[in-house]
């Protein structure tokens, strides 16, 4: 089974007062999520085997061994976030036709979040799982406080965007393995009805800031 969903959206925000020239506040969200799911078949090479050797208890274990080649999950999110405001204070304190010093300020932000999971049963006793998200920045033309107008500000933006993916600024992953032991598959220890061995993993790495660059 596979699934495969695209959204896109967009929300402005604008006012304007006795103290407020002109604000407005703009955000764009774009959201890609596909996940696959299929029975994978495990692959038992001695199951079925007669051999006598392999009718012993003492090798029930290598009877039973199978091998699922493919991981049954995978799924992968990226969701890219804009947002642009700008704002403009009325001059409410200076005489009437005075030279008029407010500038007008800004705040944008393009974060880029990408995210991925997998699980793969090994085996009937060996299953795996891992997890990690990427976070990023797309970097603008940082002479630009701005809206992105210029031919030469749009494509670097462009550049940064769709060519690199964004700028790397955290990573985390997450791996956990679960193993069931088959004790109980050896006659002398078949008294153990279960015995597990759990396995989680961690890393991540952080970029420095963008300031000390």
């Amino acid at each position: 089974m596979e699934n495969l969903a695209i959204t896109y959206a967009f929300t402005e925000q604008y006012k304007h007062n006795v103290t407020t020239s002109w604000s407005f506040n703009r955000n764009y969200t774009g959201m890609l999520n596909y996940n696959y799911q299929a029975p994978i078949k495990s692959f038992e090479p001695f199951k079925n085997s007669k051999a006598a050797i392999l009718q012993s208890p003492w090798l029930a274990i290598i009877k039973d061994i199978n091998v699922k080649p493919l991981p049954g999950q995978f799924s992968f999110s990226d969701n890219v976030t804009r947002t642009y405001i700008e704002s403009h204070a009325r001059d409410i304190t200076s005489a009437p036709g005075a030279i008029d010093y407010t500038q007008t300020q800004y705040n944008k932000t393009f974060n880029v979040s990408r995210n991925y999971s997998t699980r793969w049963d090994l085996t009937k006793n060996i299953k795996l799982d891992l997890t990690a998200t990427n976070l990023g920045r797309v970097l603008e033309n940082p002479n630009n406080l701005g809206a992105n107008v210029t031919a030469n500000d749009r494509n670097t933006v462009e550049h940064n965007l769709l060519v690199k993916g964004g700028t790397n600024t955290a990573y985390n992953q997450t791996v956990n393995a679960n193993i069931l032991l088959p004790l109980n598959k050896i006659p002398a220890l078949d008294f153990i009805t279960q015995a597990s061995v759990k396995y989680t993993g961690n890393y991540q790495w952080q970029r420095r800031p963008f300031a000390v660059d």
